[in-house]
């Protein structure tokens, strides 16, 4: 296990397939430097929150061509958006995600920052710096939070 994590930034429809289980995958144009094995998701305006974490089983690198054709159905997009969202990439990345687990209630960037974080939200991804790492760990100790 690698107890590394990112912060994943999705826009509020996308956030909501992930958390319903109906997105397993999830499409990025940029490789990250190191392994994670765990991602927060941040959820973009107008929510901007912080509202399930859930394991990455597996970063697969390939062309985008390919990771449409082999991943498109799970991360929900179609062939038209996926080329335009990798428009220009020679490379993008599929991360495989697993054991989505929604927080007890949302965690809003004005309570992280009130609770001492100097978080910012990522355009894309972000790994998790030290001093946010105890607010998310205790964030998902209670049951989930259920809208």
């Amino acid at each position: 296990m690698l107890d590394t994590a990112v912060i994943l930034s999705l826009r509020p429809s996308w956030a909501e397939l992930v958390v319903s289980g109906a997105k397993t995958v999830e499409l990025r144009r940029s490789r990250p430097r190191r392994p994670f094995d765990t991602a927060y998701l941040y959820v973009s305006s107008p929510v901007q929150a912080i509202v399930a974490k859930c394991r990455v089983t597996r970063a697969i690198a390939a062309p985008p061509i390919q990771l449409l054709a082999r991943f498109g159905r799970d991360a929900c997009i179609s062939a038209r958006d996926g080329a335009a969202y990798f428009h220009g990439a020679s490379i993008g990345v599929a991360l495989l995600l697993a054991e989505v687990v929604p927080t007890q209630i949302p965690l809003t960037l004005a309570n992280l920052r009130r609770a001492g974080s100097t978080f910012h939200p990522p355009q894309s991804f972000s790994y998790v710096p030290e001093a946010l790492q105890d607010i998310l760990n205790l964030a998902f100790l209670e049951h989930p939070y259920r809208p």
